[in-house]
């Protein structure tokens, strides 16, 4: 899944949406820190705190944008941590 159109970029957000809920059901607290990188160089950094949009604190956008997979590392309130990869068959912890 190449992440430069918006429908595309509307998967992304699903599929990050859906890793965030899981990271709650997990135990993690907000706010959470969310770090994505792709491997092609694109880096996208947020904060959320599970009920406004995420602030954007960091983002570098290659080119083509994201493609999978994307590996995210999440960090909650009280130094929680998970790492996430998604795929265009979705989110798998790690």
């Amino acid at each position: 899944m190449k992440i430069a159109s918006d429908k595309n970029l509307a998967d992304f957000s699903e599929a990050m949406r859906d890793a965030l809920e899981q990271c709650v059901e997990r135990g993690m607290q907000f706010p959470l820190i969310v770090c994505s990188v792709c491997s092609n160089g694109s880096v996208l950094v947020m904060r959320t705190d599970g009920e406004n949009p995420g602030e954007t604190l960091a983002e570098h956008i290659e080119g083509g944008g994201f493609a999978t997979p994307i590996n995210c590392m999440v960090v909650d309130q009280t130094g929680g941590v998970a790492h996430v990869t998604i795929t265009a068959g979705g989110a798998t912890f790690h």
